[in-house]
């Protein structure tokens, strides 16, 4: 942007049920390559089943990038909503500082053969700085790539995120942006499933994915793939069960990475039939 080094990116995402145009202006300071303030924003409009949502957010962060690959980020984020969920609708703006820690390791970034990904984050609002709701917040998520053979590759993820708030219906759309930061490999085919058992779940609140992974077979540059997902939202420390979701899914490796698409089932909804996913891109 200007011979300081400034940066500006923007995204935009469309889809029938949701659209999103997001924005980061990155500022480098003394090292450009470790360090940066980042100054982001966005737009989200959302119109799926029982829920629609406008929302708008901004946050500014500190960044740091440490020798040993981990990146530190240090934030303040706001975030107004107006929505409507079911029975509910309500007005909500909450702002609260957090960290976060993340690393992502791979080999041959457009289909790796080998990689992993992990992060860590907390946040806080309270209402003493005028957030219209006081929560505490952990998310934990950890994905892994490996290659079993020649032919096999194998992809796995487990995550796990909390909640803790005495002011649960200020909280809930909050707490569904969990389902974000830990996305199940296959959450189309649970999404709607988990969001009906999150609005039955009391106060202290945690949601819990655990991808038990896909197995894939080359024949050059298509892969097939199988997967299963399980996981649930429950107001105690275990779940009484767990849901689960399985398909079949294919790959195209092109230049940009993997084009997937893939087709699941959820084994525990009987409002939800097949699903189908498509996506463009590498998994990290």
């Amino acid at each position: 942007m200007n011979e300081d080094g400034d940066s500006l990116s923007h995204e935009l995402y469309l889809s029938g049920p949701e659209q999103i145009f997001s924005g980061t202006y990155t500022i480098p300071l003394a090292n450009p390559l470790t360090d940066s303030y980042e100054l982001t924003y966005g737009l989200r409009h959302e119109d799926h089943e029982d829920t629609q949502s406008l929302e708008a957010s901004a946050e500014i962060a500190r960044r740091w990038l440490f020798e040993n690959g981990w990146t530190q980020r240090l934030f303040f984020r706001t975030t107004y909503e107006d929505f409507t969920q079911a029975d509910q609708e309500d007005q909500v703006l909450l702002m609260y500082p957090g960290i976060s820690w993340a690393r992502v390791r791979t080999r041959n970034p457009r289909f790796p053969s080998w990689g992993d990904r992990q992060r860590l984050s907390l946040a806080v609002s309270n209402d003493v700085w005028g957030s219209d709701a006081s929560f505490v917040r952990a998310t934990l998520d950890s994905q892994w790539i490996r290659m079993l053979g020649e032919d096999t590759r194998f992809v796995g993820r487990t995550g796990i995120g909390t909640m803790h708030t005495d002011d649960f219906e200020k909280s809930l759309r909050h707490y569904a942006s969990l389902q974000a930061a830990i996305r199940v490999f296959v959450a189309i085919a649970m999404k709607a499933w988990l969001q009906k058992r999150t609005r039955r779940a009391s106060w202290r609140t945690t949601l819990v994915d655990c991808q038990s992974g896909s197995a894939a077979t080359h024949y050059r540059r298509l892969v097939g793939a199988a997967f299963a997902d399980t996981g649930n939202a429950f107001s105690s420390w275990w779940p009484d069960e767990l849901a689960t979701g399985a398909g079949l899914g294919v790959r195209w490796v092109s230049p940009v990475g993997p084009v997937r698409l893939d087709i699941a089932h959820p084994f525990d909804s009987e409002e939800d039939s097949w699903r189908l996913h498509f996506a463009i891109g590498p998994e990290f």
